[in-house]
């Protein structure tokens, strides 16, 4: 997949993009909030981004007024905590994840990137819906998800490096985001 907005470009992961994501992916702040370990070690963000790079549904953010990966977003199939919710069965849809360089935060890099990731998946792809998740301190991805419309869908917990973590799950079924977006559109 790949897409363009007006300030980026949403493309699969290349080979040369790993010191563009460790710069980015070191910041221990960014990998609490996701849940990655600590990549301030080259090994370990190697294996990291070589699953990123290998991942069908990653793809890689890049500004294009710098020419550079400023973070990642990921489509991919619904979480197994959700694979057995009986209300998803039978609809077509998957798990939206994502990912922004400290630099880049709070200047709408990420709700660029997700607004035309939702309109490729419910309007070309034909999803039924799209789930996201985030940790209940993640504040930032709450907000996110309110801005488009994401209802909450349930809560589960797991333990991450001897933490026990919290995460909401929110979806957006299609009907949402098309009534979501009409109005958007409304207002401006």
């Amino acid at each position: 997949m790949t897409l363009q907005t007006q300030r980026l470009l949403i493309r699969p992961f290349e080979s040369a993009d790993f010191d563009a994501f460790l710069a980015y992916a070191a910041d221990v702040e960014l990998c609490h909030m996701i849940g990655w370990p600590d990549l301030s070690n080259r090994k370990t963000a190697r294996t990291i981004f070589d699953g990123l790079l290998n991942e069908e549904g990653t793809c890689a953010l890049v500004d294009k007024a710098r020419h550079a990966v400023i973070g990642n977003i990921s489509f991919k199939p619904p979480h197994p905590y959700l694979a057995q919710d009986e209300r998803l069965k039978p609809y077509r849809g998957g798990c939206l994840s994502y990912a922004i360089s400290a630099r880049c935060r709070r200047q709408g890099f990420v709700s660029e990137a997700v607004s035309k990731v939702l309109e490729h998946l419910f309007i070309e792809e034909g999803v039924d819906y799209v789930n996201s998740g985030f940790f209940s301190f993640n504040e930032p991805s709450r907000r996110l998800q309110e801005k488009f419309g994401f209802r909450y869908l349930g809560t589960h917990v797991f333990s991450l490096g001897g933490e026990e973590i919290t995460v909401i799950e929110n979806i957006l079924w299609r009907s949402d985001y098309e009534a979501h977006r009409a109005g958007y559109n409304e207002k401006f």
